[in-house]
């Protein structure tokens, strides 16, 4: 081979680099009104159901079909972790901390992290967790891959004066990204909590403790509780899995008003010959904030 053609095919190679490069690293250039609903598709014994393409979907939004604009079955994902656990100390390698970090790692290994993803842990003696997951939304946000969402591991302990609470929740419905709430039980704080004690928020150290659960429900995310050594690794295991297996699609929504109301969602999947019975997951309506 000649010098001009090794140089040619050495370019030709480094083109293909960069250009696997840049996929790889998600490069978006989106329409901004475009309307991100994920979805699971699942099929015989709740198993994942993965090949189906865009004109297998559909969406209604109040009950009127919308043309879907985007589709994606896989890619990496834009993820910001907020770890806030009260019993966590800086530079010491307690039970809590290995198994927090655990969990990280767990997400780590089971989805891709696009450019923009990050972990957030609050140093010890920080009251603030609302503060936190509102910071995270904001980051999380201002990223171009449709593929995004917070992951908060907290054991809930908040002393902020006031209702930090309400204004977040405000917030966590407009900006449209999924929140996923896992919250901790084990050493300290939260020992003896079940799911039904946070969301009736009784105890003195947690600020309205419904407003957790309430946020994961309006964002379209989800909330368990989790032993710190004994589940909740398996739970960062679970949510990996999860996320993995969403599809994304986007729409422009033929109602342009800006008028400061939910709107009810619907898919519909159109299955393809010999696909078994399939049942689609998603969140269940979306908000619009008001112009200006």
């Amino acid at each position: 081979m000649t010098n001009r053609r090794a140089r040619a095919a050495a370019s030709a190679a480094l083109i293909t680099l960069l250009v696997a490069g840049a996929a790889a690293q998600g490069t978006f250039n989106l329409d901004p009104d475009l309307v991100f609903v994920y979805a699971t598709v699942t099929g015989q014994k709740n198993a994942h159901y993965a090949g189906l393409k865009q004109d297998h979907f559909q969406i209604l939004e109040n009950n009127k079909e919308q043309k879907v604009g985007y589709f994606s079955e896989q890619g990496p994902w834009v993820l910001g972790v907020v770890v806030g656990v009260s019993t966590l100390l800086p530079g010491r390698a307690d039970n809590t901390s290995q198994h927090i970090r655990a969990a990280v790692g767990a997400l780590r290994e089971g989805v891709e992290w696009d450019n923009g993803s990050f972990v957030d842990e609050l140093p010890f003696g920080s009251d603030g967790i609302f503060d936190a997951i509102s910071r995270g939304l904001y980051r999380v946000k201002l990223t171009p891959n449709p593929r995004k969402a917070l992951i908060v591991i907290t054991d809930g302990f908040d002393t902020t004066e006031g209702d930090p609470g309400q204004p977040l929740k405000e917030f966590a419905k407009k900006v449209d990204v999924p929140v996923y709430l896992l919250f901790v039980k084990g050493q300290g704080f939260g020992s003896q909590l079940g799911l039904e004690d946070v969301v009736r928020g009784n105890q003195p150290y947690l600020s309205g403790g419904r407003v957790y659960e309430e946020i994961a429900s309006l964002s379209g995310g989800w909330m368990t509780i989790a032993d710190a050594e004994y589940e909740l690794a398996a739970v960062a295991k679970r949510l990996a899995q999860e996320l993995t297996n969403y599809y994304v699609l986007g729409f422009n929504s033929a109602n342009d008003a800006r008028d400061g109301k939910w709107r009810n969602l619907k898919i519909k999947v159109n299955p393809p010959p010999g696909a078994p019975k399939l049942k689609v997951n998603h969140k269940s309506k979306y908000f619009v904030p008001k112009a200006g």
